[in-house]
C-alpha cells in the first residue's frame, strides 16, 4: 500500500500525519509513511540529480541560462554550416564587433599577451586563401568587410560562440555564450577546428580565463589554456581536437558553452571581458 501522494501531489497531514511525543503509538505504519515519502522523492529525482554541479538548483540555473542563449547562437551556427555565404555574413558581423571593440577600448590590439607590436585591427587581420579584406567608410565610421570566395560549402566556416561583449566577475566558470557544432557536418576529418577568443580584464592583478565546455557530454573540452591579464582586447587561438576522451565528438551535435571566470582572489568590482568568440572550420589542403 502506498501512503505518499508525491510527486502528483504534495503530502499533507493526512498522508504524513504528525506524531506527538508520548501520545502517538509507535507502529509500523508511522515508519512506512515516512519511508514511502522518502522513496517517492528519490524516485522522482533519480540518481545524482545534480550531475557535475554542486546542487540540483545550480544545475537547473545553468540550464536556464544556457536555454536563453542557445537559441540564436544555434540558429546562426546552422546557417553558417549550410553555405559558405552564410559563413561570410557571420564573419562580417564578428569583424564589425571586433572593430567596435577596438575603437572603444583602445586604438591598438594585441594578438596575445606576448605580442611585441600592438597595432590597429586592419593591420592585424591577414586575409587567408580565398578571403578578401576591404576597409569601408575610410576616415569616418570605419568597418572591415570580409569576403569569402566559397565553393559549395567547402570553404572556411565560422560558428559564433559569443557574439558581442559579455563580462562576468564570477570566480567560477560562468556561461557567456553557446552554440551547436557537428564536426562531421562541417567536413571532418577533412577540416581543422580552431577556437578564437578576444579577451581582456578590468584589473591586471587578476587573471581572466576562458574555456570551452561540452554541455552534451558534461566536461570541459581539452585545449590550450586561454588566460590573460591584459587590459586591452587580446586575441587567443586554440586548436580543437575531434575524438574520444575530453574532446569533441565527431558524428553528433555537440552543445558547446563558452565560459569565463576570474581568480578566486578577485574583488567584486573586477571583471573578465569576452569581446567575442568563434569556432573556425578550415579545410585541410
Amino acid at each position: 500500500m502506498s501512503f505518499s501522494q508525491y510527486p502528483d501531489q504534495l503530502d499533507n497531514s493526512t498522508t504524513l500525519p504528525p506524531s506527538t511525543d508520548l501520545v502517538t503509538y509507535v507502529k509500523v505504519e508511522v515508519t512506512n509513511r515516512l519511508r514511502d515519502s522518502v522513496l517517492a522523492v528519490q524516485a522522482e529525482l533519480g540518481t545524482t540529480p545534480s550531475g557535475t554541479f554542486s546542487t540540483v538548483r545550480a544545475r537547473l540555473e545553468s540550464l536556464r541560462i544556457l536555454a536563453e542563449n542557445a537559441g540564436v547562437a544555434a540558429a546562426s551556427a546552422q546557417a553558417a554550416a549550410d553555405t559558405a555565404q552564410a559563413a561570410a555574413d557571420t564573419a562580417q558581423a564578428d569583424a564589425n564587433t571586433a572593430q567596435a571593440t577596438a575603437d572603444v577600448s583602445a586604438t591598438t590590439l594585441s594578438i596575445s599577451s606576448g605580442d611585441t607590436t600592438p597595432s590597429n585591427l586592419e593591420t592585424k587581420l591577414v586575409a587567408g586563401e580565398n578571403i578578401t579584406l576591404t576597409k569601408i567608410n575610410s576616415g569616418a565610421n570605419e568597418t572591415i568587410e570580409i569576403s569569402s570566395q566559397g565553393n559549395g560549402g567547402t570553404g572556411v566556416v565560422i560558428t559564433p560562440l559569443v557574439a558581442g561583449t559579455q563580462d562576468t566577475g564570477s570566480t567560477t566558470p560562468t556561461g557567456v555564450g553557446a552554440c551547436i557544432l557537428n564536426p562531421t557536418n562541417l567536413g571532418y576529418p577533412e577540416i581543422t577546428l580552431t577556437l578564437e577568443v578576444i579577451l581582456q580584464v578590468s584589473n591586471s592583478s587578476f587573471d581572466g580565463y576562458f574555456e570551452l565546455f561540452n554541455v552534451t557530454e558534461g566536461f570541459a573540452v581539452t585545449h590550450d589554456e586561454i588566460r590573460t591579464t591584459a587590459l586591452t582586447p587580446t586575441i587567443f587561438t586554440a586548436t580543437l581536437t575531434v575524438g574520444s576522451g575530453f574532446f569533441l565528438e565527431a558524428a553528433q551535435d555537440n552543445l558547446l558553452e563558452g565560459r569565463s571566470w576570474l581568480l578566486t582572489e578577485a574583488g567584486v568590482s573586477d571583471r573578465v571581458i569576452c569581446k567575442y568568440a568563434i569556432i573556425k572550420s578550415v579545410p585541410i589542403t
